[in-house]
């Protein structure tokens, strides 16, 4: 009886035995199911994506072989988003979300839009000045040239579309826009030549009779803006091509507004060349002093030779200048202090 309880005792635990064995393993195995469907999941995503890539490009009767670039896109999106994209201007984004709906939602996951909904691409814009190749440039063309518009409208945006195309700062797509599209302009083109401070398309525009504008006598913004922006050279051409006349007061408001933004080397193209009176030299100096350019200042007092001797130019340096190196130059140039009665009749302005 004793060997018979013994033999039962020890089957008993051996069935525990295999059956605690038989839970660890099942258990194993499940961990490792749940591990490998991640894995299949995965490799199931990535077959999408790449079936997907084939039919589109067999749709539009391209080869079905998957780039090297597209991988990048679809099996490395981390690499892609963070160091692919940012590099894009907002045109070349919206020209990559049109690729496929595969290429939007990698937009999309980027943030470059900030809805997750399918119509965020109504939300991208591309604009023409970013068009930078001709390639960009042909495609913009189609996209802003609808074939049903009305003749005057369609006039007015091609004028408006040459306009854009400046802001590429090249010539040859300038061009091809001119000469092969047989694109229209207007005043806007040559001013956003001189805004720009692009000296080959400014020179272009006036060889090939750009309207320069009527609403401003002499082109007077065409000054304006060169100036604001310091471009010389593009100055230079201006005023040979217009000529503006010595009442017009062109030179003056040029010079008030290189002291104004800073461009020392626009003073010395007037006063070398233009021959600036000295009235207008002496007003520049207010605007430098007022505006604190250094620069310009010091060009003016040690090159023009403009005079230091009206206490308001202290006085001014004093209660307006963000700079106080204005204050200490003016004071070793021997520009003379305001008096009490001076300094309260300043502040009484």
């Amino acid at each position: 009886m004793g060997k018979r309880k013994t033999s039962s005792s020890n089957d008993v635990n051996a069935e525990a035995k295999t059956s605690r064995s038989t839970r660890t393993t099942r258990t194993t195995r499940t961990k490792n199911n749940n591990g490998n469907n991640k894995s299949v999941q995965k490799k199931k995503e990535k077959e999408k994506a790449i079936t997907t890539t084939k039919a589109t490009a067999k749709s539009r009767g391209k080869p079905t072989t998957v780039s090297i670039i597209w991988k990048l896109v679809t099996h490395h999106a981390d690499i892609f988003n963070k160091h692919v994209l940012p590099k894009l201007n907002e045109t070349e984004i919206y020209c990559f979300s049109e690729a496929n709906k595969e290429s939007l939602r990698c937009v999309l996951r980027a943030g470059r839009v900030k809805t997750k909904n399918i119509f965020a691409k109504k939300r991208l814009v591309w604009n023409v000045g970013e068009c930078a190749n001709l390639s960009l440039m042909k495609w913009a063309w189609n996209e802003t040239n609808p074939t049903n518009t009305r003749e005057r409208e369609m006039n007015h945006n091609k004028a408006r579309f040459c306009a854009k195309v400046v802001q590429t700062n090249k010539l040859e797509l300038l061009k091809y826009i001119r000469e092969v599209k047989k694109c229209g302009w207007d005043e806007e083109t040559i001013k956003m030549a001189a805004r720009i401070g692009n000296l080959e398309i400014l020179k272009y525009c006036f060889e090939n009779e750009c309207p320069c504008g009527e609403e401003v006598e002499y082109g007077q913004m065409l000054f304006e803006l060169a100036a604001i922006g310091g471009h010389v050279d593009c100055l230079r051409v201006l005023f040979e091509e217009l000529d503006p006349p010595e009442e017009s007061g062109t030179e003056e408001r040029v010079a008030e507004h290189a002291a104004e933004y800073g461009y020392p080397d626009v003073l010395k193209y007037l006063v070398e060349e233009r021959e600036l009176s000295d009235s207008v030299i002496e007003e520049c100096v207010s605007t430098s002093v007022n505006y604190s350019q250094l620069e310009c200042l010091k060009y003016l007092v040690e090159d023009a030779e403009a005079p230091l001797d009206d206490w308001k130019l202290l006085a001014y340096a004093r209660d307006s200048s963000e700079d106080e190196d204005i204050v200490d130059y003016l004071r070793e140039k021997g520009c003379p202090e305001p008096t009490d009665e001076e300094w309260a009749e300043h502040r009484s302005i």
